[in-house]
């Protein structure tokens, strides 16, 4: 069954071995934007892969052009995060200040408690900034260390411009009137930016499949998760793997195996490899995760603190 029906099995124990050792990284735009997303130390790490495996990366020339269109905004949002909560958190110190004459918050003891613990918070929150936007990363638009990373990194190893055609539209329609994957589930957007994770792929199997191997293997490092990328478990909603019909496209234009992962998953997976340890990443996660995880601790802050964040991989979505 499986000779006619291979794109519904997970990779073999040869296959995985042949994709880790030899496959070309694609990037898509969510990976490469999520430099912008984790702090100083994991960027570094990730940054340091990168230059380790250069040889294999290649990223489409879509995806180059999203990450520069939305870099700036994406760089914004995550410092825009902690100076919003820290706003908010010295607005209620100030609360706590002025209420002298209050017959129960005039309570020295209470009130200096309170602002204590307030300001220690700010202080944290201006640290944890610090760490995920050091004073490179602070005006994105006149450049940043991770735009100066990607460049050097990239250089070469990028897809070349191409002209959107009416042919191309008709179909990329096509495809989303069928909801043949990858991209239907953008379709709220106007054209062509709907056609993105499209674009994306069609330039993924035109490049790769005219390298002249037999068969190319590739490792596709996404953060996507939607439905139209990825086979999901319809009870759990778990992610199992691409979706078969990606695999079979994929091989019917030289590109086997496919395997999709998280950039945190190409690290664990690659720096295990290279013989790198692995558990150096942290728990690279957004900032908007570790400002959350801030609130609900704050009252903790007496005491010595690591950063607070959420796991934001994919374990077990990558068949086994």
């Amino acid at each position: 069954m499986k000779d006619v029906l291979s794109e519904w099995y997970p990779l073999d124990d040869a296959q995985r071995a042949t994709v880790i050792e030899r496959g070309t990284i694609v990037l898509d735009t969510s990976s490469l934007l999520t430099l912008y997303r984790v702090s100083e130390p994991d960027r570094k790490l990730v940054l340091e892969l990168f230059r380790a495996v250069d040889h294999r990366l290649w990223v489409p020339y879509r995806v180059a052009l999203e990450f520069h269109r939305n870099r700036i905004n994406v760089a914004h949002t995550q410092l825009k995060a902690y100076e919003e909560l820290k706003k908010e958190v010295a607005s209620l110190r100030r609360k706590f200040e002025a209420h002298s004459a209050h017959p129960v918050l005039s309570l020295s003891e209470i009130r200096l408690e309170a602002v204590t613990r307030l300001r220690r918070l700010e202080q944290f929150l201006d640290q944890k900034r610090d760490e995920l936007h050091p004073a490179d990363m602070r005006d994105p638009a006149r450049g940043d260390g991770v735009l100066k990373s990607v460049t050097e990194i990239f250089t070469g190893r990028v897809g070349q411009p191409y002209e959107i055609t009416e042919d191309t539209l008709k179909e990329a329609r096509k495809r989303f009137d069928s909801k043949t994957p990858p991209g239907y589930e953008d379709a709220k957007k106007p054209e062509p930016d709907r056609y993105g994770d499209y674009l994306v792929w069609r330039e993924m199997l035109q490049y790769l499949g005219s390298q002249g191997d037999q068969t190319a293997p590739v490792i596709f490092v996404t953060e996507e998760e939607k439905s139209d990328w990825w086979l999901k478990d319809p009870q759990k909603q778990s992610l199992i793997g691409p979706r078969p019909e990606l695999v079979k496209e994929a091989a019917e234009n030289g590109i086997s195996p496919l395997w999709l992962v998280s950039l945190r998953r190409l690290y664990g997976t690659l720096a295990d490899s290279l013989g790198w340890e692995t558990n150096r990443l942290g728990e690279f996660a957004s900032v908007e995760d570790s400002t959350t995880s801030v609130v609900s601790d704050s009252a903790s802050l007496g005491s010595e603190r690591t950063q607070s964040t959420k796991s934001s991989d994919e374990d077990g979505s990558v068949p086994e």
